[in-house]
């Protein structure tokens, strides 16, 4: 997750660490649900061919 930066960061630890859905990201961040499924889509896919992340 150290690899993020900025808005990134907050989705990638909101959704790993506080468990939220992109919903709650979006309402937590301002943003639209769409928007925010979107980076994280990005997001995913970027870790698929990076380290894997920590699971619980």
């Amino acid at each position: 997750m150290e690899q993020f930066q900025g808005l990134d960061y907050k989705i990638a630890y909101k959704r790993i660490v506080e468990s939220k859905t992109n919903q709650e990201i979006a309402d937590d961040l301002g943003y639209s649900h769409q928007y925010i499924k979107e980076r994280w889509l990005k997001i995913k896919t970027y870790t698929e061919h990076t380290e894997p992340i920590a699971k619980t």
